[in-house]
Formats: structure tokens, sequence, C-alpha cells
């Protein structure tokens, strides 16, 4: 079990929607995907994930939007090895005692507008459980991007905004649920970390 009380679906799908299409454009929410994964009791693993869409469009276009501190270039690193091209939104410090500002929605909903107004595509997968973001940018997709023909969202059970219901939402046309086939389990990472630590 990957852990969790809800039901988590085996494979990630469907996927069979972006068959026709020639030109996929992936739009990742990292933070919004990696924290519904650790409420799951797992860790997403964006490889993996990566390889399902180039495993039916080679040509896929996969972009990752996340926040870290400015110079640490750890986590674009890792992206970057594992098939995304990442893009950092600095996290602005506001003093002593103050809380950061460490949230990357714009420069997902603008960077979704920069990536289809450089190349058309068919179809532009929305990975986010975040019912306000992805349905804002979906509508503008709609309205500025009408050769975009699909738009998918993507995102893990129990985390997806039910704004999102592709049942109800006329912008959207299919929902996207990550499944166990990209999911590692936490506990097999912490006994990984332990013990690369006790060889250490």
């Amino acid at each position: 079990e990957s852990g969790g009380a809800l039901p988590v679906a085996e494979s990630t799908g469907p996927l069979e929607w972006l068959g026709d299409c020639q030109s996929v454009l992936v739009i990742a929410d990292i933070e919004n995907l990696a924290y519904s994964a650790r409420d799951l009791q797992v860790c997403i693993d964006f490889a993996a994930l990566a390889g399902l869409f180039r495993k039916g469009h080679q040509a896929a276009r996969l972009h990752a939007y996340f926040s870290a501190h400015i110079n640490d270039d750890k986590a674009a690193a890792a992206l970057a090895a594992m098939g995304w091209d990442p893009h950092t939104r600095s996290i602005i410090e506001q003093g002593p005692g103050k809380r950061c500002s460490a949230n990357a929605d714009l420069a997902f909903a603008f960077g979704a507008a920069v990536e289809l107004g450089r190349q058309s595509v068919d179809a532009c997968v929305l990975a986010t459980g975040d019912g306000v973001l992805a349905l804002d940018t979906a509508r503008a997709i709609r309205a500025c991007f009408p050769s975009c023909k699909l738009i998918t969202t993507m995102s893990l059970a129990g985390a997806t905004s039910r704004l999102l219901d592709a049942r109800t939402a006329p912008e959207i046309d299919v929902n996207i649920e990550i499944g166990r086939d990209v999911m590692i389990a936490l506990p097999h990472i912490s006994r990984r970390i332990a013990h690369a630590r006790a060889s250490a």
C-alpha cells in the first residue's frame, strides 16, 4: 500500500486521450504535487512520470514550476536529470520573523502562457490539484490559444479541487489521476536514507 486512507489508482491515467495529439505540453506545479503526495505518505517519481509522457510522445514538453531559495539549484538539477525543464521562482525573504513568500502559482500560469505562445500544441496538461489556479489557467488557454484542443488536469487522489471535475467544468476535458506506478512509499525512502547514512 502507498499509505493514506483514500483509494489510489494503480496506474496513472487515463492517458489514451493524448493518443491522437501530435504535441503535448505538461505544466507541473511541483509543490502542489509534492505536498499532495506527502499526505498519501508517498513521493512522486518524477522520472517515471516523465517516462509515461515520453513513451507516447517523444517530443512532449515537460515544464516544472516550484519555489526555491536564491542560489539553491538542487531541486532544479534533480528535475532536469529526471527529464523536466525546471523553472525556479525565487523565494522572497521579507525580513526576520516574517513569513517568506514561497508560492509559484503566478510562475505556473505565466509559464503556461509563455510555452503556448512559443509553440502551438494540441494538448496541455495542467499538473496541479489547485482548483482556482488550474481553472483560471484553463480559461485563459481557451480564450487565448484556441489551437490547444485538449486541456486536462493531473493530480492525486484526495488532493483535487471539485472545481476541476471534468464532468462539470467545461474548460477541462479530462482529469488524469497520478497512480501508484509513479509513486514511492515514504517508509522505503526513509530506510534507504538510513542505510546510506549508516554506510557513510
